[in-house]
């Protein structure tokens, strides 16, 4: 039995699991490895296992993320999504409700704050500053922020997007104590259970394979499709970009800042 443990941090590691992570690279030269252009050959996986890590990737790439992890699994193949929920957090929101608001702060352990309120924190689950992705501004010629958490999920839309593209649901073990994959306490960088009070579980099997067809999206719809954001005049800008990420990270990865 093969399984994988996607976006497990660099210092995680358990015999009979593979890892994968965008912070672990093993060459200098080495880009970072994406949830959504998975290193894996088809079918190979019968387990894999998320732990907060899609509230980290944009709505214009999470489709492309679960058709990979859909296309590295085997049929009946067993996956566990954790991730922040909206609904939980919503709810301590519009209730006015400061101690459960401040519960999830301290559960989550990467800076969220409520100095400016329950409105502030509540946003700040949903959107976050960090270092894994970047805000360009509209003519592609500056860096305006970067940030961590970019999107949020309730049950039914995490759970719709999984059913869209070849996933069945199992409420069964959709929950922080109950799993079918036996070590799944053993599979966080923190306690188990250590932010079960925000988030949402969905555990699922892979029923067959459908890739992400870019005409049929369910985010990128209506009168700007991706295809319409990124004209040819500014495409040189975007390779420039991206070369320049390729250099600063293999330059950090030799001590060179």
């Amino acid at each position: 039995m093969r399984k994988l443990n996607l976006g497990c941090g660099s210092n995680w590691r358990k015999e009979g699991w593979d890892t994968l992570d965008h912070s672990i690279l093993t060459k200098p030269w080495q880009l970072q490895p994406q949830a959504w252009n998975l290193p894996y050959a088809d079918g190979v996986f019968d387990q894999v296992f998320t732990s907060h890590m899609f509230e980290h990737i944009s709505s214009m790439k999470i489709e492309q993320t679960i058709c990979e992890i859909n296309r590295v699994m085997k049929n009946n193949g067993i996956l566990r999504i954790l991730t922040p929920d909206l609904k939980k957090l919503a709810t301590a929101y519009v209730n006015n409700d400061a101690q459960t608001m401040q519960k999830f702060i301290d559960e989550d352990h990467s800076g969220i704050s409520a100095k400016m309120g329950l409105g502030g924190a509540f946003i700040n689950f949903i959107s976050s500053a960090g270092s894994d992705n970047i805000l360009l501004s509209s003519d592609y010629s500056e860096i305006i922020g970067s940030y961590a958490h970019v999107y949020c999920y309730d049950f039914e839309m995490l759970a719709y997007i999984l059913q869209h593209y070849g996933f069945i649901i199992d409420q069964e073990n959709s929950q922080i104590d109950h799993s079918n994959i036996q070590e799944h306490k053993e599979l966080r960088n923190v306690p188990y259970n250590i932010d079960s009070g925000h988030s949402l579980v969905i555990e699922c099997k892979k029923e067959r394979y459908i890739p992400f067809d870019q005409e049929s999206s369910l985010f990128c719809y209506g009168p700007y499709k991706r295809k319409e954001l990124f004209p040819k005049k500014y495409r040189l800008t975007w390779l420039l970009f991206k070369l320049m990420g390729h250099v600063r990270r293999s330059l950090s990865r030799i001590g060179i800042s």
